[in-house]
């Protein structure tokens, strides 16, 4: 008969699994994924901490709002011009079946 996994056990678990199904959706290995996390935490360290040395803040969470602003922007350009991208792709391949016969 098996042993109740203790409530650590079992977080961890969930982590690893979340972890897997990032991984793969990313298309990459667990490892690189984990290797790839290490130096977006790095990176956004790095943009905390010159965001709060130029607003003269003494808390991460005062500049918090304004990073976080700045990722939506960018995200929703990199998602229009990936959109842009698609559409085109879909005329140019439309054009391709009326064109051929």
């Amino acid at each position: 008969m098996g042993t109740a996994l203790s409530e650590h056990e079992r977080v961890r678990r969930k982590r690893w699994a979340a972890d897997q199904r990032v991984a793969a959706a990313l298309g990459m290995s667990p490892d690189d994924c984990l290797v790839a996390r290490a130096a977006t935490i790095k990176t956004l360290t790095t943009m905390i901490r010159a965001a709060m040395d130029e607003h003269g803040a003494a808390d991460p969470v005062e500049v918090l709002p304004k990073i976080l602003a700045r990722m939506q922007e960018k995200a929703v350009a990199e998602a229009r011009a990936a959109a842009r991208e698609a559409a085109a792709e879909q005329v140019r391949t439309m054009l391709r079946k009326a064109v051929v016969p």
